[in-house]
């Protein structure tokens, strides 16, 4: 028995294009899920820092099949307090955030926020300003990775209370 592979090649080519064309080919079934409404929130997003200036932002909370964009609340009311009886009311700039810069945030002070928008439940926040710690060490090492590029290897020496839950952030800004 004689085999023609030219035949076989040929049928080999229409089979493999057969079978690429069948797995491009799935199958689709919608479900309609029944998800309640929820009453919308307002959700308050901001930084606080020592020697700083004060900046939130308020949106509020969407539908999990909410496709739209967040945007923020422009008609609210948001007020900055401290333990000392001190106040301000943050003001809606253009882009989208309410700020201060004439309200001393000081170490290890607690702070209070409080938003209010028309149609939403009013929200606040507190929290307390970390002491700043001292860095007793500041290392760079410039180093090759595996693709062998030049990187820099940064290490940072600093005390830290172990008695204390303490979380740090590290702002980097490299120029090209």
């Amino acid at each position: 028995m004689l085999l023609n592979f030219k035949k076989m090649r040929h049928s080999a080519k229409y089979i493999i294009a057969l079978a690429l064309l069948l797995s491009g080919i799935s199958c689709e079934k919608n479900i309609d899920i029944d998800i309640d409404e929820i009453t919308p929130m307002i959700v308050l997003n901001g930084l606080i820092e020592s020697d700083s200036s004060v900046s939130i932002s308020l949106s509020r909370t969407r539908h999990i099949l909410d496709n739209k964009e967040v945007s923020t609340l422009k008609n609210g009311t948001v007020e900055l307090f401290d333990t000392h009886g001190n106040s301000a009311n943050l003001v809606w700039n253009s882009q989208g955030r309410y700020e201060t810069d004439n309200f001393q945030i000081a170490p290890g002070e607690e702070y209070r926020i409080t938003a209010k928008a028309e149609g939403y439940y009013d929200v606040e926040a507190t929290c307390v300003i970390p002491e700043k710690i001292e860095i007793k060490r500041l290392d760079t090492l410039s180093v090759y990775d595996e693709w062998n590029e030049e990187a820099l290897s940064l290490g940072i020496v600093f005390e830290d209370d172990p008695n204390e839950d303490n979380y740090y952030q590290l702002s980097l800004m490299a120029k090209y």
